[in-house]
């Protein structure tokens, strides 16, 4: 099972070319990190580093992830789009729900989406526990709900499924029900730029790992 922890380790280790600086910006021992980034490469099945005396070197395969996902954003100026929020929505979670504006999907981000998708499909699997993507919640259901849906957002819930949408916070349903019968005036917005995120409570965004303008 590959997790958000040996991926993040593992962009640093590719930035630095070095396991001490990677350790030190991920805030971990080294021997931590380098047990993390063994154990990526035995899910893989791959070589991703080459260990050489004072430094770290990405094989071709590693080069290969490390770069995948970040020409794909650097390359789709993100900040140029235009998009047009519609409506409120809410994803349910157990007792609660994560609260968010529908933009509506354009072209562009659509091949965005689906150049994501293509670009780390060979580094993903399946579904795995609660542990692999956030910490887990007092309510079990919570739980569930995220685990199913990261398991099935593709293709559930990419391409023609695809809901582009900016969350706003977790409130109980029957807050919710009464947001989505109030009126939504539309308005046109650009984002200022793309970013891979840590997921955190409830399938938020919780600490950035990576930007681009």
């Amino acid at each position: 099972m590959i997790t958000l922890r040996q991926l993040k380790y593992f962009g640093a280790l590719a930035r630095h070319g070095h396991f001490g600086r990677a350790a030190s910006e991920c805030a971990v021992s080294q021997p931590a990190l380098s047990m993390q980034i063994r154990d990526l490469e035995k899910t893989l099945g791959v070589d991703l580093v080459e260990r050489r005396p004072g430094e770290a070197v990405l094989t071709a395969i590693g080069r290969d992830l490390a770069l995948r996902s970040e020409e794909v954003l650097a390359g789709a100026r993100v900040n140029a789009m235009k998009l047009e929020a519609f409506k409120y929505y809410y994803a349910p979670a157990g007792a609660v729900g994560v609260a968010g504006i529908c933009a509506k999907p354009t072209p562009e981000i659509l091949k965005l989406q689906a150049d994501i998708i293509a670009a780390v499909k060979a580094f993903t699997v399946e579904t795995g526990p609660i542990g692999a993507f956030t910490a887990g919640h007092d309510d079990p259901a919570t739980d569930a709900a995220i685990i199913q849906y990261v398991s099935a957002f593709v293709p559930k819930m990419s391409g023609a499924n695809f809901n582009p949408h900016v969350s706003t916070g977790v409130a109980p349903k029957e807050y919710l029900d009464k947001m989505l019968a109030e009126p939504f005036e539309s308005f046109t917005f650009s984002p200022a730029g793309a970013a891979v995120y840590q997921l955190g409570p409830f399938g938020t965004a919780a600490k950035k790992l990576k930007g681009w303008d």
